[in-house]
């Protein structure tokens, strides 16, 4: 009789063979709780005959457009305008070491969850598929899962995660993230910082920040608890493009366990920032997107995914917003949520005297950035490419995949 005893497994070890064996189930991202719903995709063999149901869902505007949804073997093209530039963003998010369909562009962007769990092996694998892919540059950055990431995190919590697996080493991770093969093929890793491109000689400068971190959700990696969320967001500087892991607060954000899981401290930031483009993920059943035109209204209107939208043919802006709602079966706390009263005593914090480039009332600054907002719309985008909730199961509970309909990259052109 053998008495020696297995080790016994870490909650990350249970989650990893979770993933590996049960890929096809979501979970639901709640403070509260983790909870499973049976979404399982078919097996490939079966897949590959299924009639997959894509829609065309497009938002437009003079200077903005985002592609929803749209046939991978028909992908929409680059706007063509005499006199006129424009730059296509592919956007991407909570991939989770999957490799899905990803269409041409000239920037690619994944905000985040790169992979399972942080290890060695999925981030090899994830990393050969993203530097192995066609864009000009490739902006990305870390999500909640990407826990080796956060070292000084992953340092107290590594044992909960890969006790089986082992402490992962970052000395190894870091340098598929950084080293000669990501630039090589012009891919840029972001934690808190800055980057600036351009993509020909002459062309338009763009400028891009990314952070890793979201409102603190069962003691994973880059999280805050509420309170910090002033402080951390008031670093975020004025760039073209924001990528955030985490969504902001009443926007693209409405878990299916009902809750608003965003950040207010980051919906109030947004008014001063004003990006062309902000991406997100994290909150995978909430993919979507909004376009909010600043000049018809300074602040930021409750904006949720429905599973029924965009059923007809390419739509307008004002079809698309239609199709829009404001959630039912909140909390009364999150009912009576309005974009006036989002958290007031943020309004000190986030002044136009706020030493980041703002203007007064009277249109002077204080060193007035390169990239201060303009009144252009910002475009709002959840590209969570894992398929979870009711959109998941538009089509049936055996018609979703990682990055099929409804959860496919969203297609971004942006006028220069």
């Amino acid at each position: 009789m053998n008495n020696t005893q297995k080790p016994s497994k870490s909650f990350g070890d249970r989650l990893t063979e979770f993933f590996t064996n049960n890929h096809g189930k979501a979970a639901s991202i709640s403070s509260k709780s983790v909870a499973f719903e049976t979404i399982s995709p078919p097996k490939p063999e079966l897949r590959r005959k299924a009639q997959l149901k894509y829609r065309s869902r497009v938002i437009r505007s003079s200077n903005a457009i985002a592609h929803l949804e749209y046939s991978p073997t028909s992908i929409p093209e680059k706007p063509l305008v005499e006199g006129e530039e424009w730059t296509r963003f592919v956007c991407i998010s909570d991939t989770h070491t999957h490799e899905i369909e990803v269409p041409d562009g000239d920037v690619l962007l994944h905000s985040g969850d790169l992979t399972n769990l942080g290890t060695e092996k999925d981030f090899e694998k994830t990393m050969k598929w993203l530097c192995g892919l066609p864009h000009k540059v490739k902006i990305i950055i870390a999500g909640n899962h990407d826990l080796t990431l956060h070292t000084d995190w992953y340092e107290k919590h590594s044992p909960n995660f890969h006790l089986r697996a082992g402490k992962q080493d970052i000395n190894k991770i870091l340098p598929l993230l950084k080293g000669k093969g990501a630039q090589a093929s012009n891919l840029v890793y972001l934690q808190d910082e800055v980057y600036r491109f351009k993509l020909k000689e002459n062309g338009r400068e763009w400028s891009v920040y990314g952070s890793p971190w979201s409102p603190e959700f069962c003691n994973w990696a880059f999280g805050y608890e509420p309170e910090d969320g002033k402080a951390l967001v008031s670093k975020f500087p004025q760039t073209d493009i924001l990528l955030t892991h985490g969504p902001p607060y009443a926007l693209l954000d409405l878990t299916t366990t009902g809750e608003l899981a965003g950040c207010k401290a980051l919906r109030k930031r947004l008014a001063s920032l004003k990006p062309r483009l902000h991406l997100f993920g994290h909150i995978h059943e909430a993919h979507g997107a909004y376009l909010h035109e600043w000049d018809k209204g300074a602040t930021l209107p409750k904006v949720q995914n429905h599973e029924e939208r965009g059923v007809e043919d390419s739509t307008s802006l004002e079809a698309e917003l239609e199709r829009l709602y404001v959630p039912q079966g909140l909390d009364e706390e999150q009912q009576n949520y309005t974009a006036d009263n989002d958290d007031a005593e943020l309004e000190e914090d986030f002044s136009s005297d706020d030493g980041l480039g703002n203007l007064d009332e009277e249109g002077n600054g204080k060193e007035k950035s390169q990239n201060a907002p303009s009144e252009r719309p910002t475009l709002f985008v959840n590209a969570a490419a894992w398929p979870m909730g009711k959109l998941a199961s538009r089509d049936g509970p055996k018609m979703n995949m990682f990055g099929g309909p409804g959860f496919q990259a969203v297609i971004v052109d942006l006028k220069d």
